[in-house]
């Protein structure tokens, strides 16, 4: 992340329309663009690591990264159900990779900032 908010800072030297921040390091819109590209980089890994769900990770594509259990269940049935594990079997598994964790208070299941770019996940209601 910091590597692409870095690059990101370096593009505005020697544009004079663009003036240093002097109350931070990195502005904010580079540490978007880093998380951007961390995302998109942890991503590739996890499609790498767990091929078997690249269904799942294709089927997240414009959703919200807060959902209930109802519609993550939803996508696991169109996605990723093929009998070897269960729906409970399936999110013990996205709470060990870090992909997703049960929110109480929201009672929906929230997705990690790292996965919602590099997924294209809509930040939509996840605060």
């Amino acid at each position: 992340m910091l590597k692409g908010a870095k690059e990101q800072e370096l593009s505005y030297q020697g544009q004079s329309s663009i003036k240093s921040p002097n109350d931070r390091l990195l502005r904010e819109k580079s540490l978007e663009i880093g998380l951007k590209k961390a995302s998109e980089e942890r991503c590739n890994a996890i499609r790498e690591e767990y091929p078997y769900l690249s269904k799942f990770f294709a089927a997240l594509q414009g959703v919200s990264a807060l959902m209930s259990q109802e519609d993550l269940q939803n996508i696991w049935q169109q996605s990723a159900q093929d009998g070897t594990y269960s729906f409970d079997d399936f999110i013990n598994l996205l709470g060990e990779i870090g992909l997703a964790e049960w929110r109480e208070k929201e009672q929906r299941y929230k997705f990690a900032d790292i996965y919602v770019y590099g997924f294209g996940m809509s930040r939509r209601g996840a605060i």
